[in-house]
Order: C-alpha cells, then structure tokens, then sequence
C-alpha cells in the first residue's frame, strides 16, 4: 500500500480530479485496494473508490455478477466483499407449509445435513420456525450475471451474500410487510412470551424462533415446551444415527 501510494504521488494522482482517479483505480487489482483502504480509511483514495463505485466494480468483475447492491457501503462491508469466498454466497428459499428439510435439500441439490449447519437449523419443527432460510451456492457458475445483495443476517451472526434478490431502496412495502411495520401496542400477553422464550433460549440455547414455536404449541407452558423440544431434538439424534 504504502509503495502503491508513493507511485501515486510520482505520478501526480494527487493533482487529477476524482472521476479520473477512479477510473484509474477501478484497473487495480483487489488486494491492492483493500490494502490501501485499510492502511488509509480517511484519505482522499478510499473516500473516491466509495464514492465512485470502485468496490463494486471488483467485486462485480471477481465473481462476474451483474451487480452489487449494498446501500451502507462502509469500509467494514466493502473489507467483507472484497475478501468474500463461495461459502459467503447464498439463495434464499422462502419457507411454505408443505415444505420439510429433505423436499428442500432435493429442490436444491443439497444434502440435509449440509441445509441444517448452514442455517443452525435443529429439526423439521425449528424450519417451520424460519420465514426464510438460506441455501449454499456450489458453483461460480451459479453468480454469472446475477445481482447480488449484501445483508446481515441476525441469526447465523455473519454477513451474506444473497444471489437473485438485489435491495431496492425506495421500494414500498407489500401488505404483508405492512403489518410489521405499523407501530401497536405490545399486549401482555406478549410480553409474557417473550420473557418465556428468552428464559428457554438461555436454558436450550436455541433460536428465539424455535422457543416460540414451541411454547405457543403448549399454551405457552414452559416445562412442557422444554420437554417437548427436547424430545424432539432426541428423536432427530436417533433417526439420524
């Protein structure tokens, strides 16, 4: 980075206007810009490869995707994507009620256990707990052309890179969205759930999701729900040996 830098300078990339400077930039390679990035968050460079695309056009030309879509584009993010793998990659399914883990695993080409670690999914009751989950991409071959979102995904903790659903900022709700986004009132009963789920996440250490699954199934009875889980997840442990 530094030599990179001193380079710069001899060659007056200093004195030239940012649009040329990142067109100049946008012919580095990768490592270079991430380099530069970190060792200098606050220069003039790393402020013009945000503001002109410059991340987005290597990370489109390393994966040989359509486009990036990603509308905080900080420098924690744009350090993620840069050094993004195959494993960052994902398609998301969206969870119906005939679906169970191997109909998903079979659609998608995929084995159970492969669909379960990727989204630290228990069992057939914690799918039905998702609204969504995500499925690994195998192949290069499967990003060509595609757009590409950039989310944080609460549950597995990490980033994702999600293929074929690009953020659409401005976009409006759907009726179905609108119901979570409307501010109401949180009834007591709740609020009793909610403190009920989050004591059996800390005993399980399971997804809230599943907790509530669970508890709802047993009229928010929390030994009975416990134990409902558990055998549940004994079960799994036996049919899969």
């Amino acid at each position: 980075s530094n030599e990179t830098t001193r380079m710069a300078v001899r060659l007056g990339f200093e004195t030239i206007d940012d649009a040329c400077l990142a067109h100049i930039l946008k012919h580095v390679d990768v490592e270079t810009l991430i380099e530069t990035a970190m060792a200098y968050p606050k220069c003039r460079w790393t402020r013009v490869m945000r503001r002109h695309g410059v991340w987005k056009d290597a990370f489109a030309r390393r994966w040989k995707v359509a486009e990036l879509h990603v509308d905080d584009d900080t420098l924690e993010r744009a350090a993620f994507y840069l050094r993004a793998t195959l494993e960052d990659f994902r398609k998301v399914h969206h969870v119906s009620r005939c679906d169970n883990l191997a109909s998903i695993a079979v659609r998608h080409g995929i084995d159970c256990t492969t669909l379960k670690s990727s989204n630290n999914l228990f069992n057939e009751q914690s799918l039905h707990c998702r609204s969504k989950i995500y499925i690994p991409i195998r192949d290069e071959c499967q990003l060509i052309n595609k757009e590409v979102s950039i989310e944080k995904e609460e549950l597995l903790k990490r980033y994702l890179l999600l293929v074929g659903e690009p953020t659409t900022s401005g976009a409006q709700p759907s009726h179905e969205d609108e119901r979570y986004l409307m501010p109401r009132r949180i009834s007591d009963s709740e609020e009793r759930l909610k403190l009920l789920a989050e004591t059996m996440q800390r005993s399980l250490r399971i997804d809230l999701n599943t907790c509530r699954y669970y508890l709802l199934n047993n009229e928010q009875n929390l030994a009975r729900a416990m134990g409902e889980f558990q055998e549940d997840a004994e079960w799994e442990a036996t049919s899969t040996d």
